[in-house]
Parts: C-alpha cells; sequence; structure tokens
C-alpha cells in the first residue's frame, strides 16, 4: 500500500472519484482495546482484524500490520501524551525506542478503546494507518461526501464547472465554479403612475431628445402668478 492511494494534486474529478472508490474497497475502520494494539519496527499490529487463520490446530484471529502515516503518529502522540516531535524523531533515528515508548504507554491504559483507521492490502494483511481516534469520533468517508454534494447540485438544476480536485491524508478539496448564466431580456412598459391616498398623483419628468418642453410635477414650477 503506497502513499499514492493516499493523496491527489490537480485531479479530475473522474481521477479523484476513482481513486476514492480504490480507497473504499481498501478501508478497515475497526474499534478495538489498547491491548490489541503493539508496535514493531515502527509499524502497528492490529490483532482481531483482518482474515482469520485456518490451521491444522484450528482458526486463529486474524492481525493487520500497518505503517502509521504522519498524521496517524500525530493522533498516538496526542492519545499516549507524547511530544509529537519526540515520537517523530525516535521514528526517523531510534525505531527500537519509538516501539519501546508506544508499547509501554498503550499498557497503561489496556482498556482505552481505539478507532483505527486503515487502508489494508486484503491479499496481504499490510497496508497504512489513516488514523488513531476515540471510539466515539463518527466516520465520515470522503466517497459519500462527494457523492452527495454532487447529486445536491444536480438535483439544484444548477449549472457548474468542477475547476480542481485535492485529495491530502485528511483533508479533500473539490473547487466548484457556477457557470454563468445567459443575460435574459425583459420588455418594459410604462405604468399608471399609483396614487396614494389623500395624496395628488406625481408624474415623473421626461425630458424628450431634441425638445425643450417637459412635464412638471403639478404644484411645482412654472410661473408664478403676478402678485397684485
Amino acid at each position: 500500500m503506497t502513499v499514492s492511494i493516499l493523496t491527489a494534486r490537480n485531479a479530475t474529478l473522474t481521477d479523484l472519484h476513482a481513486l476514492l472508490e480504490a480507497q473504499h474497497a481498501a478501508k478497515l475502520d475497526v474499534v478495538v482495546p489498547a491491548r490489541d494494539l503493539t508496535v514493531a519496527g515502527g509499524n502497528v499490529i492490529v490483532a482481531g482484524a483482518g482474515e482469520a487463520v485456518v490451521t491444522p490446530d484450528g482458526v486463529s484471529p486474524g492481525r493487520v500490520s500497518l505503517r502509521p502515516t504522519s498524521h496517524a503518529d500525530a493522533n498516538l502522540a496526542a492519545k499516549l501524551d507524547i511530544p509529537i516531535k519526540y515520537l517523530r524523531r525516535l521514528r526517523e533515528q531510534h525505531i527500537g525506542l519509538y516501539d519501546h515508548s508506544v508499547n509501554t504507554l498503550l499498557g497503561e491504559d489496556p482498556d482505552y478503546r481505539f478507532l483505527v483507521r486503515a487502508l489494508v492490502d486484503g491479499a496481504t494483511d499490510q497496508g497504512v494507518g489513516r488514523a488513531f481516534l476515540s471510539s466515539s469520533y463518527r466516520v465520515t468517508d470522503n466517497l459519500d461526501v462527494l457523492v452527495t454534494v454532487l447529486a445536491g447540485i444536480r438535483d439544484a438544476g444548477v449549472s457548474v464547472e468542477i475547476t480542481r480536485c485535492d485529495l491530502s491524508e485528511t483533508r479533500m478539496y473539490v473547487i466548484v465554479s457556477c457557470r454563468p448564466s445567459p443575460p435574459t431580456h425583459r420588455a418594459c412598459w410604462p405604468t399608471t403612475p399609483r396614487r396614494s391616498p389623500g395624496r395628488e398623483a406625481r408624474t415623473t419628468p421626461s425630458f424628450m431628445p431634441g425638445s425643450s418642453s417637459r412635464t412638471l410635477r403639478p404644484g411645482t414650477g412654472g410661473p408664478r402668478s403676478p402678485r397684485g
């Protein structure tokens, strides 16, 4: 399982949808207690997940091996109260100490329940650990969000253009631009002036090209009567 299934930049809508379909087919979302998580060689082993193993001695529970992303490492650091810079340094320079530190702190609260989100190759039971969250976290898939939004746009009858699609380890970006509607032409018809109750009707002043005459509002302008 490689990073190519996790991210995309400047993708078309078709490419993004195909990538999300591939993620959906490989996704593993499982709630497990901390006692079922162990770390070896920087990978998190999840007991009880994956395909069960059938042997002459019986059936053994499955297990998957996950390589945490940078975001998933940050989740572990937050849950176990480890400074993230320190944990990342251990991963890069002291992988044995990384394993020991995480395993020791997982053992302090073995009943704590994690929601593990991963993408797994079913043929090898190996994959990528996307997140280690609280079991109360509500799962929302990018594929469901994309399909719902596109259906809403279609039902609204709005003409749009998808100008850009990006996918990171933690975010999906889809830029939707509305296409301009063609101008509409409406005929303008003269209207009868409205008369308010108890008030005189007023006529809007109008000026005709080539003429000096004008219509005046009653009671305004015009020659004054000579005083007697």
